[in-house]
């Protein structure tokens, strides 16, 4: 069961990263991940890896959870910088 939730979270991810793609993205795609299961829980975390490589080898998982926070901040930064 841990496994599958690992595998449906990679499902996600590469959908997005597909969508990415479409819409014309050129950057190499990196995916973060943050919260207690993935940082804690092996199984899901390593089956969500592993299973990324094979959907979306183009995709680079950073290591280690990432502040949220962060992300959301990064996010803004980035959609100021378009808007002007």
């Amino acid at each position: 069961m841990l496994e599958r939730a690992g595998v449906e979270l990679a499902e996600q991810v590469a959908l997005v990263a597909l969508k990415m793609e479409e819409s014309g993205r050129k950057h190499k795609i990196e995916a973060a991940y943050t919260g207690s299961v993935l940082e804690h829980i092996s199984p899901v975390r390593s089956a969500m890896v592993n299973a990324l490589k094979t959907l979306s080898p183009g995709v680079k998982v950073v290591e280690g959870a990432v502040d949220s926070l962060e992300g959301a901040l990064w996010r803004a930064r980035e959609a100021g910088k378009s808007a002007m």
